[in-house]
């Protein structure tokens, strides 16, 4: 009889805040350890804290590189193994997200060679 260990290791780094329509840079997972050695890697994704999850669509390798997002977003990584049957679902990441709103702080026309003035807001 072979008894294979449990899985562990499954922690993420990459929190970070970006502006809205920004890539954030990459999110990385841990090695994994226990189990056969196969795994298998899914992402997942939560615009709304935690409260549901959906799967990255082909986002299966140890580390993630989320496109440009518009809105907060948490990311996590569930790795199953080839024969050890459950699943290690990481803690998440969050990419905070800010909106960032310039307009013009006067309303008379700019010429070549002025200076723009914007007045920026941001979530």
């Amino acid at each position: 009889m072979t008894v294979y260990p449990v899985l562990s290791g499954n922690s993420l780094s990459g929190s970070q805040t970006i502006v809205s329509g920004n890539t954030p840079a990459t999110l990385t997972g841990s090695l994994i350890s226990g189990g056969s050695g196969s795994y298998t890697y899914q992402w997942e994704q939560s615009i709304n804290n935690g409260s549901t999850w959906a799967a990255v669509s082909g986002s299966t390798m140890p580390n993630h590189s989320p496109g440009a997002l518009t809105m907060t977003t948490l990311f996590r990584r569930v790795v199953s193994d080839a024969i050890v049957t459950a699943n290690l679902v990481s803690a998440s990441v969050a990419v905070t997200v800010y909106q960032i709103t310039l307009t013009p702080a006067y309303t008379q026309p700019v010429c070549i060679g002025d200076t723009l003035r914007l007045s920026v807001t941001s979530n």
